[in-house]
């Protein structure tokens, strides 16, 4: 029974989520309530079952469609913010008035036009009224009620290393056998002195329960006015470790398939006037035959990145996953990066190289002249390490705590140079 539920979670992200986001951007200004609203009803509550919000950060639907001039009832919390939210199915409604009244349907809370913010005072059960309009008339047409609580997901930071997180509720289908597969944008930061990408993460679901993954197919991918471009590079079975989540979906488990870019990394170009923006897909394929996922949560309208476009017939086309009143999906995944590779004193033609950063344990330090001294710095100034004899230019970092640091190398020119490291 679960795989059959997960199944149409998958098949909903594939088809429901395809259509293109419509008059969205028309539906996100939040109406000021006022005491007046409208408790009359045609039909109540539709439908039948009190609806209890995840208070996820996402905008959760209460019905497929439902009636003007019918309520449903909700629970809420004591002290918790929650949007109620109406996109029309039809333009003959060009603003639905919302009204939020007490269980008995006798006292307004509070009213507005498709979109309106409101707080409890109580756990309770309210009425979540639609009409067509202020006038508490009727409408034969459908509209689609929404509830929004709960944190937000930030806006991912576009830095060197990228995560794209926050609280799953569905899945794309990424199989190979199938031809399936999801690209997600990614951006190079314009003040990067170099960047190379060093590793993949992405947050997978498998059908068949268990570790099912028998290969992996990675592209990196270039920009087409926002959407999955032309290919720079594809990795077929990359190295891939797979470590089992804590978390669950539906009863299934879920895992983090953490991919080693081949060959030392991949360097993309910087450009120093913007951000520059590129893709990667995956593709995976089962030992079972089964049908694979990559999890996936409720972006927000607004961000810089866009959502995660899917491909239903290997890369002949590719669509997102939005749809009319949705801002549109987002894939669970991150990746580290070398972004300060080099650094160069052009007065005195001092070049300095170094390696990996992100480090673990062991940084490579290499210099045209010789280095005199390298102090380990806190972001704050704090000074943590001192070496002052680089043997085989590598100094072991391995005491620090994970963390961000500044690396401070004197050379026996008096050239001074300091650059950030990420210890891992």
């Amino acid at each position: 029974m679960k795989k059959i539920a997960l199944l149409g979670l998958l098949f909903l992200s594939q088809l429901s989520f395809s259509q293109k986001a419509q008059n969205f951007e028309s539906k996100i200004t939040f109406q000021k309530t006022n005491p007046e609203g409208c408790l009359n009803f045609y039909y109540g509550p539709f439908p039948e079952e009190t609806f209890t919000p995840e208070c996820r950060g996402r905008e959760e639907q209460i019905f497929t469609a439902s009636r003007y001039n019918t309520y449903s009832n909700v629970n809420v919390s004591a002290g918790v913010a929650y949007t109620f939210i109406t996109y029309s199915e039809y333009n003959s409604v060009k603003k639905a008035f919302i009204t939020i009244s007490n269980e008995e349907g006798t006292e307004v809370y509070a009213s507005g036009t498709d979109r309106i913010t409101w707080t409890s005072t109580k756990d309770e059960v309210v009425r979540f009224y639609v009409h067509p309009d202020n006038q508490c008339g009727d409408s034969d047409e459908s509209v689609k009620k929404y509830i929004l609580c709960g944190a937000v997901p930030p806006e991912p930071t576009y830095g060197c290393d990228q995560s794209y997180n926050g609280p799953f509720w569905v899945a794309c289908s990424v199989s190979g056998e199938a031809g399936y597969l999801t690209a997600d944008d990614f951006f190079v930061p314009k003040d990067s002195e170099a960047f190379k990408l060093n590793s993949l993460k992405f947050l997978l679901v498998p059908l068949a329960g268990t570790e099912d993954f028998l290969k992996y197919k990675i592209e990196i991918r270039k920009d087409n006015n926002n959407s999955p471009g032309d290919v720079i590079i594809a990795y077929d079975n990359p190295d891939v470790e797979v470590i089992q989540n804590t978390e669950e979906i539906m009863g299934f488990p879920t895992y983090w398939a953490n991919v080693t870019i081949p060959n030392n990394g991949l360097e993309l170009p910087v450009n120093q006037q913007e951000n520059t923006r590129y893709w990667v897909t995956i593709q995976v394929w089962s030992k079972s035959n089964n049908n694979i996922g990559i999890l996936n949560f409720h972006r927000i309208n607004g961000w810089l990145t866009s959502p995660t476009f899917q491909s239903l017939d290997d890369r002949a086309t590719w669509i997102t996953t939005t749809w009319q009143e949705d801002p549109g999906l987002e894939s669970i995944w991150s990746f580290d990066a070398d972004c300060s590779l080099m650094a160069v004193d052009d007065a005195n033609a001092d070049k300095i190289t170094f390696y990996p950063n992100p480090v673990k344990h062991i940084l490579n330090i290499s210099s045209t002249k010789s280095i005199k001294e390298v102090n380990i710095l806190s972001y704050t100034g704090q000074k943590l390490m001192t070496i002052k004899d680089v043997k085989n230019n590598q100094i072991n970092i391995s005491s620090l705590t994970s963390g961000n640091y500044l690396v401070n190398i004197k050379l026996e020119s008096g050239s001074i140079k300091t650059f950030k490291i990420q210890k891992k």
